[in-house]
């Protein structure tokens, strides 16, 4: 346990901060060297750099059939793509239909494809910038639970296109399941 001063966790640069809430008393910034996890303000030290610790905070939808689009949603999952994996160990992949307009990856959401071979459980999350993971239902961060395998199909939303209008604007909605409507 590291005790730190209030300004660091109060989303401002302050006092000898490097940066919001990092550097000087509060521990090195993201990127920053350290010998052990007590210099970062992370807690994280990884081959010599403090790095973030990817935490999984909900599971969009937790359940349906294989080709379902399930979010990912949580923090620090940088903006590298990285790996999900699915129980059964099988790696899960942005649809198809989303990699038209991006790869599915966000710092705090990911969007895949529940693959074959998926099984009833956790998911894994791995990050591309420090190889660290968390699983949807351990002790890191909140519970998250589990991704339940059933024959329940979802709509998947990937994007929608332009992100902002005016009222009664055409938009494209970019993704699967909407039916023959």
């Amino acid at each position: 346990v590291m005790v730190r001063p209030a300004s660091c966790f109060n989303e401002e640069q302050d006092s000898d901060e490097l940066g919001i809430d990092c550097g000087g008393s509060c521990g090195a910034c993201t990127g920053g060297t350290c010998r052990e996890a007590s210099e970062c303000n992370s807690g994280v030290c990884a081959e010599g750099r403090c790095v973030e610790r990817p935490i999984i905070t909900g599971i969009t939808p937790n359940e349906g059939a294989v080709g379902t689009f399930v979010t990912v949603s949580g923090e620090n999952f940088g903006q590298s793509t990285g790996v999900v994996t699915f129980t059964g160990g099988v790696q899960a992949r942005v649809p198809a239909r989303c990699a038209e307009v991006s790869d599915g990856w966000t710092p705090n959401s990911v969007i895949v494809e529940v693959p074959t071979g998926a099984q009833t459980g956790p998911i894994t999350l791995k990050i591309a910038s420090s190889s660290l993971t968390d699983v949807s239902n351990d002790s890191t961060g909140p519970d998250a639970g589990v991704f339940t395998l059933s024959n329940a199909t979802h709509p998947g939303i990937c994007a929608v296109n332009p992100e902002t209008g005016a009222i009664g604007s055409v938009v494209r909605v970019i993704g699967a399941g909407f039916g023959s409507q």
